[in-house]
């Protein structure tokens, strides 16, 4: 029978620190290979590449030849679409070298919640700066979006005027009519 019983783990956090920075560093790791290839990921998506390498699909390509999951491919196409660019003389694909410093996470962060960013009047990368963490940067956008809508509500005018339904009179009007041409007849 095998033994069911957890043992319990006591980490100082000192330890927690480093384990926290062991996984950031490992992360900065994997961000910049997700930057390094979503240019090729593109151009494989563009050129419908999964057809001649005998695939049904993009996402059954990059499953069997990657391991990525649609999730992650769709991600870093986004990623792509928002910051990358196209060559219309080479038919190169890249991704700015002012973009590498901020890593695949925070830019698709960007691109996810463009809308958000929009809304806020924030372009993310002018105002934030790449070290911070998204923690930091979620906290910013959504004070911003709580601060415009206070805005918003201060500024509103408030009004007790009542809406007219011309359509309403209209109908009426003419059910009238039709009655009077009814009883003429």
């Amino acid at each position: 029978m095998p033994n069911t019983t957890v043992s319990k783990v006591t980490i100082t956090k000192d330890n927690a620190d480093v384990l926290v920075s062991n996984i950031r560093e490992g992360l900065r790791t994997i961000n910049k290979g997700y930057l390094g290839i979503a240019p090729d990921v593109q151009k494989l998506y563009d050129t419908k590449a999964f057809e001649v390498l005998g695939y049904k699909n993009f996402d059954e390509m990059c499953t069997d030849l990657f391991e990525m999951s649609h999730g992650t491919t769709v991600g870093i196409r986004k990623v792509f679409a928002r910051f990358g660019s196209k060559s219309s003389k080479d038919g190169s694909y890249t991704i700015p070298e002012k973009y590498l410093e901020w890593g695949y996470t925070k830019l698709l962060f960007f691109a996810n919640d463009a809308k958000k960013f929009e809304q806020a009047n924030i372009n993310p990368l002018e105002v934030f700066e790449p070290k911070m963490t998204i923690g930091e940067m979620k906290l910013a956008l959504a004070t911003a979006l709580v601060d415009k809508a206070n805005e918003q509500d201060a500024n509103a005018i408030d009004t007790d005027a009542s809406i007219i339904d011309n359509d309403e009179q209209t109908t009426d009007e003419q059910t009238t009519d039709e009655q009077t041409t009814d009883e003429q007849t």
